[in-house]
């Protein structure tokens, strides 16, 4: 049974801090495979000591290189193998023997390969332990810091927007088996305004996983939301400690599981070599420790957006404020169906609230009306007014109204002053924003969103984190042996069967009476029966 190893999921520091950094098959073209990670390290300042290797050139884009990693003057502190994947094998010997402490192994065609990838991926796996050596990958995009500037991968998101791809330095941390749904993820994040500080594909996952990320990221100062994009939750031991992990940090989780079905897991299995687990499980774990589970993406960036704003309620009472009815009867059917509480108005407050405008309705969520197209006092206002209730989040919608530009010079001040005057409450504006608009009040710390359902399902998923929070510290620890795990199966009501260990089927069959069941035994299979 995997756990969780301190000293294990430590060493990931070296993917987005290390100090010194070997590529191996490092490419004097920036655009190769193997020439890009070189070239975003020296793009995005990275100042730790780099150490091409390259049979073929002494200098590779302006850094000296080295014929073979044994030529390196250290050890370094992460080793990239971007080579194909008959070399990657007396690669990451020579990374091993070398000292190095992590090695991310961009290569393809093991585990996920079927027939003898899985031996070959094996094989690796054996090798990077013998070494007492982490190994990210095989079958991945590699590792990226905004913190540190350390590059480890050859995605060619940097291209997007003319070569302004990269995103703003900030407090999200992703960790995904898919090297194309991360970077969709690193994409969309930057397009909202919201800031990376770590990245990383585990890919197949023979060694170093999501979880393991997770344990890291939980930890680490750099990171306030963690993201994640899983295909395999069968290391589920290990998968809990590390959301407890997060969850005695604070740190919001959230989690894109897929291969929800038997159809998706095969699917998966042909990925990432995963193994499907039934998803109401992975729905009760990911509710015990508090994870805010996406079913989408799209869901993903929503749900970060709304943990970036910093502020993790666990009241599920809401103030909300609209400029229409249409917004507000969306935020009413979306707060009724996940079990937020629209609080009652006090009397007094609605009475004050008329007297600046006559069409006001009178309950929550606040219906603005007609001035709230064209008077930014009276918007403004009654968004104020709903924060000044005091109650743990306000929801706020106002359409388009800063796209339009007699209005937006208007509202968009009034925005950008909230959360200085309301740093306690979780404030969610859903509206129509410039680009530029969006990324200045997403800095502010308003969690901002496009739709207002959208924006009150987030709520309601982010206030159950917040629940979480306040539970005891509660790390589980696996049993101590086959008995106790009998024990505890026994407390819980369930019988297991008499089980014993045999050399070969004919002593089984001698030694039972009745049907009987084999399973195969042995420490290099993985849940096979």
């Amino acid at each position: 049974m995997l756990q969780l190893q301190e000293g294990g999921y430590g060493l990931l520091k070296n993917c987005f801090f290390p100090e010194s950094a070997a590529i191996i098959g490092a490419s004097t073209d920036p655009l190769k495979f193997g020439g890009r990670a070189l070239k975003f390290c020296l793009e995005r300042g990275y100042k730790g000591r780099l150490y091409p290797v390259n049979a073929r050139h002494d200098v590779v884009q302006g850094v000296p290189a080295y014929a073979h990693v044994a030529d390196l003057p250290e050890a370094p502190d992460i080793a990239v193998i971007a080579v194909p994947a008959p070399l990657v094998r007396e690669n990451l010997v020579a990374a091993g023997e070398k000292g190095c402490k992590v090695a991310i192994v961009y290569g393809a065609q093991f585990a996920e390969a079927g027939g003898q990838g899985q031996a070959r991926q094996d094989d690796l796996l054996r090798i990077a332990r013998d070494h007492g050596m982490r190994m990210v990958g095989p079958n991945c995009m590699g590792a990226i810091s905004l913190a540190s500037g350390f590059v480890a991968s050859f995605t060619s998101a940097p291209e997007h927007h003319d070569g302004n791809g990269w995103p703003e330095a900030g407090a999200v941390s992703v960790a995904s088996q898919s090297g194309a749904v991360g970077i969709q993820v690193f994409a969309q994040l930057r397009d909202r305004g919201l800031g990376l500080a770590n990245w990383i594909s585990t890919g197949n996952q023979a060694d170093v996983d999501v979880a393991d990320a997770i344990a890291y990221f939980a930890g680490d100062a750099a990171t306030r939301t963690i993201a994640a994009y899983m295909e395999d939750a069968s290391r589920g031991l290990k998968l809990c400690q590390a959301l407890e992990r997060a969850r005695l940090s604070k740190k919001p989780v959230v989690i894109l599981k897929v291969g929800t079905t038997p159809e998706g897991g095969a699917a998966a299995q042909g990925h990432t070599a995963s193994m499907y687990v039934e998803d109401r499980v992975v729905d009760d774990l990911f509710a015990q420790y508090g994870v805010l589970r996406a079913g989408s993406v799209n869901e993903l960036i929503d749900l970060v957006a709304a943990c970036e704003a910093g502020v993790v309620p666990s009241s599920p009472d809401v103030a909300a404020v609209s400029v229409s009815g249409g917004g507000a009867v969306m935020i009413s059917d979306a707060a009724a169906r996940r079990g937020l509480d629209l609080v009652d108005y006090p009397q007094d407050a609605l009475a004050a609230l008329k007297e600046r405008n006559a069409f006001v309705n009178d309950r929550n969520p606040i219906d603005i009306s007609a001035p709230s197209m064209s008077n930014m006092e009276i918007t403004g206002g009654h968004l104020k007014w709903g924060l000044e209730r005091n109650l743990p989040t306000m929801i706020g919608y106002i359409s388009h109204v800063p796209l339009v530009p007699r209005t937006r010079s208007g509202i968009m001040p009034q925005l950008l002053k909230f959360r200085d005057a309301h740093p306690g409450q979780l404030i969610a504006i859903a509206a129509n924003l410039h680009p530029e608009d969006r990324s200045a009040l997403v800095k502010t710390g308003v969690a901002v969103f496009d739709d207002p359902s959208v924006a009150t399902e987030s709520v309601a998923k982010l206030v159950r984190a917040g629940q979480a929070f306040e539970k005891p510290p509660n790390m589980p620890t696996a049993p101590g042996g086959f008995e106790d795990l009998s024990d505890a199966l026994a407390a819980a009501g369930i019988t297991l069967v008499t089980e014993t260990v045999v050399d070969d089927a004919g002593a089984a069959v001698r030694m039972l009476d009745g049907p009987i069941v084999l399973k195969l035994s042995a420490s290099t299979l993985r849940h096979k029966t």
